[in-house]
Formats: C-alpha cells, sequence, structure tokens
C-alpha cells in the first residue's frame, strides 16, 4: 500500500464519520499523524533518488557489456542513468562522454515510457552534473540527453498521479532545457538581496556546485550588462565586483563588460549609488574614468578608455588626504614608477593579463 493511497484513506474515513460542516468538530483531523506521513513520503523521496554505490554501477555496466539489454532490470537501468554522471576506473571521461554513453543515449532515447519515468531523474542528474568544458570537448551525447529530457518532460508531468518536488521544479522552468537555460533568472542572480535565491529556487534538482549551469548564470549574467537599463546596470556593479572577489576567474570578463558599459551610463546616478567611493580625476590625461579594485593584495587600476595600461598597486596609489577631498590626481593613478607591474592593452594583452593574475595565485577554478 503506498503512501499517498493510505492518505487518501484516512481522509475518506473522515469524512464518512461526520458531516462536512461539521467535521472540524465531531472530528479532530489527526494532524500528528498526517504529518509524520509527509515525513516519511520525504525521506522515502530522498531515497528513491539516492545515488547508487560505485560497486553497483560498475556491475550494472558489466552486465550489460556481457548479456546485452535483455537481462537488465529496472534497478539496473537506473545504476546506468546515473552513470552518465561518473568518471569510473578504466575510463578517461565522464560515462557520458565514452563510446558507452553513446550506447546508453541511444537506449534512452528508443525506451518505452514506463522504463523512463524510472531513470528520469538520475538522467536529469547527469544533465546537470557535467562541467563546460566538458561539453565543449564532447556535446553530441550530451546535447542528445537534454533532447531526451525536454521531448519527455510534458507527458511525465502529465501522466504522474503525484509529482515531486524536483518534477514540480522543471515543469515551472522549462527553460533549463532549452539553449538559454539560465536566462529567466539573470535577475534574481544580480538584483535579488538573497545572494543564494537562485540555488534555492534550483535546490529540488540537486545540482552540482561544478555544474555547467553556474557558468553559464555567470557568463550570461556578465552578457546581459551590454543590454541593461543604467538603473539595473548601476545596481548591478556592487554585486559584480563581490562575484569578481568570489570568483577571480571571471576578473577580465566582469571588469571588460562594466568598463565598455560605463561611459553610456549617467554620470550623476552613478555619484549618488557610490557616495563617498566615487572621486574625481584631476590633472591632464585621456584618461577621465576609472575602476580600482582590491584582489589579495593587489590594488588594481583600470580605464575605460583607449590606450591606457591596468596599474597593479601593492598599496593605496593615492594619498589620504586626496580621498578625503574626493579628487585623485592622475599621476597617482598611472605611476609607472609606484606600481609594481603594469600592463599596456596592446597585442595579445588577454593572454599576458592572465598569465601574470596566474604569477598573483589567481587560477580558474
Amino acid at each position: 500500500m503506498s503512501i499517498a493511497y493510505l492518505k487518501q484513506r484516512l481522509n475518506v474515513s473522515v469524512e464518512r464519520f461526520s458531516e462536512p460542516a461539521q467535521a472540524q468538530n465531531k472530528f479532530a483531523r489527526p494532524h500528528k499523524l498526517i504529518k509524520t506521513l509527509d515525513i516519511i513520503e520525504r525521506r522515502f523521496d530522498d531515497m528513491e533518488n539516492a545515488q547508487p554505490i560505485e560497486e553497483k554501477i560498475i556491475n550494472s555496466i558489466k552486465k550489460l557489456e556481457k548479456s546485452g539489454i535483455d537481462y537488465l532490470t529496472k534497478r539496473d537501468w537506473k545504476n546506468l542513468a546515473w552513470s552518465l554522471s561518473k568518471k569510473l576506473p578504466h575510463y578517461e571521461d565522464k560515462i557520458l562522454f565514452t563510446f558507452v554513453g553513446s550506447k546508453l543515449i541511444n537506449q534512452f532515447k528508443n525506451m518505452q515510457p514506463a522504463l523512463l519515468k524510472a531513470v528520469y531523474f538520475p538522467l536529469l542528474y547527469s544533465y546537470f552534473a557535467v562541467e563546460q568544458d566538458e561539453i565543449n570537448k564532447r556535446p553530441n551525447n550530451w546535447l542528445e540527453l537534454k533532447n531526451i529530457l525536454s521531448n519527455n518532460r510534458s507527458s511525465l508531468f502529465q501522466t504522474t498521479t503525484r509529482p515531486k518536488k524536483w518534477l514540480t521544479t522543471l515543469t515551472d522552468h522549462p527553460e533549463l532545457l532549452s539553449a538559454d537555460p539560465s536566462k529567466k533568472f539573470i535577475r534574481n542572480f544580480l538584483h535579488n538581496s538573497d545572494k543564494d535565491r537562485v540555488s534555492n529556487q534550483l535546490e529540488s534538482l540537486s545540482i552540482a556546485p561544478n555544474s555547467w549551469f553556474w557558468d553559464s548564470l555567470v557568463s550570461s549574467s556578465i552578457k546581459s550588462v551590454k543590454t541593461m537599463r543604467e538603473d539595473d546596470y548601476l545596481e548591478a556593479i556592487p554585486r559584480f565586483l563581490r562575484l569578481l572577489e568570489q570568483n577571480p576567474i571571471y576578473t577580465k570578463d566582469i571588469l571588460t563588460a562594466l568598463l565598455e558599459r560605463y561611459p553610456t551610463a549617467q554620470q550623476a546616478e552613478f555619484k549618488r549609488n557610490n557616495a563617498g567611493r566615487f572621486k574625481r580625476i584631476v590633472g591632464k590625461s585621456n584618461a577621465a574614468n576609472a575602476f580600482m579594485i582590491k584582489i589579495g593584495g593587489f590594488y588594481i587600476v583600470e580605464f575605460s578608455e583607449m590606450n591606457n595600461a591596468t596599474y597593479f598597486y601593492r598599496k593605496l596609489p593615492y594619498p589620504p588626504f586626496q580621498g578625503k577631498t574626493g579628487k585623485v590626481e592622475i599621476t597617482s593613478l598611472k605611476s609607472t614608477s609606484q606600481a609594481q607591474f603594469y600592463l599596456s592593452h596592446q597585442g595579445a594583452w588577454e593572454k599576458s593579463f592572465d598569465r601574470r593574475l596566474q604569477e598573483l595565485g589567481i587560477f580558474p577554478d
């Protein structure tokens, strides 16, 4: 007897022994029992979607290779669906990106709906469990997996009497299986005061921390700077700076996006939003706008105008009295003698920038 059926029978019994209008007076609903059933049900769901140990996955793969698909049980198929997200012994890549993965994807593509329903969540987990670099190298199997999930999502929901939380989440956000999966989440990611809002929204999907999805969300957010309204752009700057500090790998992309957009922003609004942090550059120079950010032990000064280098200082480049007046001499910001080093934006400057960041101890995740 299923938990859902037990709850249904319980409710029917209560209603049978009292009139609907008097149910609450004549018969108290067994709230504690219903609450306990809900807890048991959630635990059952967690167990149902728990990843099997590696040994069981390996045994199912061996069974497939030795005896073919005719001898596989439903549990074997679930193990094989989980296997797509794993890098197992004797395989150089995760199973999804191997020849075995190609064979499995073909089987899942032609699988009967009833069996596909049982393996859908492990397939969904595998879809999110890979990194962007892995997809870039061998995208075909991953794209086929996405198509399988997308083509069967709606029918799975419609034929499920009592959808699990993850299925409801996926149904509410079908764009997760589209060509632009992170677009809808950009605003919450950048402008919501709760920095974990998006991850909380998608918690039931168990998206891995190193998933391609989070990389896509950050990259899409950076690209969105070009099309933001000015108010949104100015509001998003502190969020981007925090993101840069937490993820130095995006330093170049974030600074470039902010500085390219900066000249179009309203100066008065920028001053109001950054009171105390905004200072006026004085002195003769073609550099009228600049950002300064501290990463590790370095103050980095980047100018928005062309033909200006990026300067790296070990200490604040201008004296304290200049900070108090709200004015900073351009010679303090562009001091080749005081800077630890500086990089010009000529030739293959991006590679030079990356190399120097690595020398500072800033590496990609």
